[in-house]
């Protein structure tokens, strides 16, 4: 079989158009997976029931443009509050225009790879939730979590899906005090193999007042108070194809609507270390 020619092989490399991606320069329509990582508590399964949603009905996502398509979600935990979540959710986006949803039995993924492959079919994206509840193996061993990379992309691509991974990371030692960090992305269990096989990562981690002052926020007089549990960082760690440096939004957290915002619609962009740290896990 001949090589294709350089129109052919331009026309089937092309760079995807803003319009194209699921979520603007950050989740591409691709099949493969992007990750979401953070602290248990932080909001994860929340931000991404948001995010599925904005999707599902083409909707701007925290002010980042989206592209329409069908959403499903698979948990492995469930929640007492997921019922009041869902409510919530038809309340905001109508009764008709949320994703579809299952709960699973916990498993691991090299059992489930089949039965995943025939559930995703007809999907853009799904959302599975959380890693570490259909994960195979040690993901303290670098065979094991290189498999799991094998396998999600397996998933992704016979299913004709983009996956989204919500992953649980404990803070170091599980020391109250201490406040995960980009460039802490390598302490995480499997997060080499993980985020270097990953098209987007993010991390939703707690907003220190190093952010604050990054944000011009910090020490100024009349600056809003946005200190507290329900004020978050969502660092973008890698995302395929960005015209963009790789960017940290502060979000706040509607509690009684269970929705994420921005932070008054400022962002933090980073250009420089440590932010960028993390790409030297995959290429």
């Amino acid at each position: 079989m001949p090589l294709p020619s350089a129109d052919e092989f331009q026309e089937k490399h092309k760079t995807l158009a803003a319009a194209d991606y699921l979520l603007q320069y950050r989740i591409p329509p691709e099949p493969g997976y992007s990750l979401l990582v953070g602290p248990p508590g932080r909001g994860k399964t929340n931000l991404a029931f948001q995010l599925g949603c904005d999707i599902q009905n083409g909707l701007p996502h925290l002010g980042i443009p989206t592209k329409q398509g069908k959403v499903g979600v698979i948990l492995f935990e469930g929640g007492s509050n997921l019922t009041e979540r869902i409510e919530k959710l038809k309340k905001k986006y109508g009764a008709g225009n949320l994703f579809d949803i299952d709960q699973w039995p916990i498993g691991e993924l090299h059992s489930l790879k089949h039965k995943l492959i025939e559930a995703c079919k007809g999907y853009n994206l799904i959302i599975l939730d959380p890693f570490n509840k259909f994960n195979y193996g040690d993901m303290t061993r670098t065979m094991d979590m290189q498999a799991n990379v094998r396998m999600l992309d397996e998933v992704a691509t016979k299913a004709d899906v983009h996956l989204l991974v919500l992953h649980h990371v404990r803070k170091r030692g599980n020391d109250p005090k201490y406040v995960l960090r980009p460039r802490d992305i390598d302490d995480i269990k499997g997060a080499t193999e993980l985020v270097g096989g990953s098209l987007t990562a993010m991390l939703l981690a707690d907003e220190t007042q190093d952010d604050l002052r990054a944000m011009g926020l910090a020490h100024q007089r009349g600056a809003p108070a946005l200190r507290g549990p329900d004020y978050s960082m969502l660092h973008f760690l890698r995302a395929q194809a960005s015209p963009e440096d790789l960017e940290s939004i502060g979000l706040y957290f509607d509690r009684a609507k269970l929705e994420f915002r921005r932070s008054g619609g400022l962002n933090m962009i980073s250009t420089a270390p440590p932010m960028l740290m993390v790409n030297t896990v995959g290429p």
